[in-house]
C-alpha cells in the first residue's frame, strides 16, 4: 500500500520563468487517478484550519500551466513512473494578479502553491479519495527592471528540523507484523515484543522519513536492575545479538524491531522503558544527492545532511501485569489514534516550500 502510493519529488527546473516539477509515483497509478492544483498563497487548500487560498486553475493569463505523464502501462506497483508538472509566470500580468506584492526592498514578491495528489481510484468518481499529496509552496522576488537571472533554494525542512532539534520528531509504539498499534499482548516469558517507529505526522508532513534506528535499549529499575541492548549504537543499526530482528529500510515510513526479553525481566508487576535513537531523511532510498540549503552558520548543508548529524530520540513504556492483573497481559502507552489515520489514509501528505529569487 505504502509503495503504490508513494510520491517521491519534486525535483524541479527552471527556463525562462518556466517552472517544472518532477515526480516519480508508482506504476499503479493511472492517469485518472492523478491530479494538482495551484492555489495563491501559501496556505494552499486547508490553511491553518481556518480555511485554505482560492484555486487558482483558471485564472486569468498571469499563471499558465500543463501536466505531462509518460504514458507507462499499468503495473503492479514495483515499477516506477514519472509525472512533470511545469508553471509558468507571465510578465507583466503577474503585477496585476493576487499572486503580487512587494516587500520592503521594493522587490514584486510572488507566491503560490502547488498541490500534486493521487487517489484511490478515478478522481472523478464520488466515492473516490485522496489518498496522498504534496504541496510545493512557491516564493520568488522579482526585479523587473534588472537582468533576469535565478537563485534557488530548497528548504522544506524547517518544521522537521526544529522538531528533530527538539528531540520530539518520532513516535514508538508497540505493533503487530503489519506495523498496527497493539495495545495489549501477552508478556510471557519467551514471547517477543516488536516496536515501530516512525516520523511524527507533523514531520511526515513536511517530507521526512526513516533513515535508520541507531540505537534502542531496555531497562528495568525495580525489584532489581536490568538492561538489555536491542540495537547497537554507531552501527546503522545493527542487532545487538541474535534475540532481535531488525527491519529498517531508508525511505520508509516506518522502521521496525522484534526483539526477546531475557528472563531477568519477568520478576513481577513492574515498568520495562525502552530508549533508542533514529535517524530521519528527505526522499526516498538511500538517498545520497541533494540541493544544498544554507544554514545560519554559512555553511553550505543538504538538508539530509543536517539530519545525519542528529539523531531524534525517541522511548516506550511497558507495564508488565502478573496473572492476577490482566492474565499476565503487556499494554503499552503507544499512541493508537496516529496508527488508525495511518490505516484510513495510506499515507500522510507532505509540503515542500521553494523559495526562488529573480533579480
Amino acid at each position: 500500500m505504502q509503495e503504490r502510493f508513494a510520491i517521491n519529488g519534486p525535483d524541479y527546473s527552471y527556463d525562462q520563468l518556466t517552472f517544472t516539477m518532477d515526480y516519480e509515483i508508482s506504476d499503479f497509478i493511472t492517469d485518472s487517478m492523478l491530479g494538482y492544483t495551484l492555489y495563491d498563497g501559501h496556505k494552499c487548500k486547508d490553511g491553518d484550519g481556518f480555511g485554505g487560498d482560492n484555486d487558482i486553475n483558471e485564472n486569468e493569463g498571469y499563471l499558465l500551466h500543463k501536466i505531462r505523464t509518460d504514458n507507462a502501462p499499468l503495473g503492479d506497483g514495483s515499477g516506477k513512473r514519472s509525472i512533470k508538472i511545469s508553471s509558468q509566470i507571465v510578465i507583466p500580468d503577474i503585477a496585476e494578479s493576487p499572486l503580487y506584492a512587494t516587500d520592503s526592498e521594493n522587490y514584486g514578491v510572488v507566491q503560490y502553491c502547488l498541490r500534486f495528489g493521487i487517489w484511490n481510484s478515478d478522481r472523478n468518481e464520488p466515492m473516490s479519495m485522496e489518498v496522498n499529496f504534496l504541496e510545493t509552496l512557491v516564493t520568488l522576488r522579482l526585479n523587473m527592471n534588472g537582468e533576469v537571472g535565478i537563485e534557488a533554494q530548497v528548504s522544506n525542512v524547517d518544521p522537521l528540523l526544529k522538531m528533530n532539534s527538539e528531540g520530539v520528531a518520532v513516535d514508538a509504539y508497540i505493533c503487530d507484523y503489519d506495523d498496527n498499534t497493539v495495545p495489549i499482548m501477552p508478556t510471557n516469558q519467551g514471547q517477543t515484543i516488536r516496536v515501530c517507529v516512525t516520523p511524527v505526522p507533523e514531520v511526515l508532513a513536511s517530507g521526512g522519513l526513516m533513515r535508520q534506528i541507531e540505537k534502542f535499549d531496555f531497562f528495568r529499575m525495580t525489584p532489581n536492575q536490568v538492561s538489555q541492548s536491542a540495537i547497537l549504537p554507531e552501527t546503522g543499526g545493527v542487532p545487538a545479538d541474535p534475540l532481535t530482528i531488525v527491519q529498517c529500510r531508508p525511505g520508509s515510513m516506518i522502521c521496525a524491531f522484534e526483539t526477546l526479553l531475557n528472563a531477568n525481566f519477568f520478576t513481577g508487576e513492574g515498568i520495562v522503558n525502552g530508549q533508542g535513537l533514529a535517524y530521519l531523511q528527505l526522499g526516498g532510498g538511500d538517498v545520497s544527492t541533494e540541493r544544498r540549503m544554507e544554514e545560519a552558520s554559512t555553511d553550505l548543508l543538504s538538508p539530509n545532511d543536517v539530519l545525519r548529524r542528529k539523531p531524534t530520540p525517541f522511548s516506550i513504556r511497558i507495564s508488565l501485569k502478573t496473572s492476577e492483573s490482566l492474565g499476565m497481559k503487556l499494554t503499552s502507552a503507544a499512541p493508537s489514534t496516529f496508527t488508525t489515520t495511518l490505516m484510513t489514509t495510506a499515507i500522510l501528505g507532505a509540503t515542500l516550500t521553494m523559495l526562488l529569487t529573480i533579480g
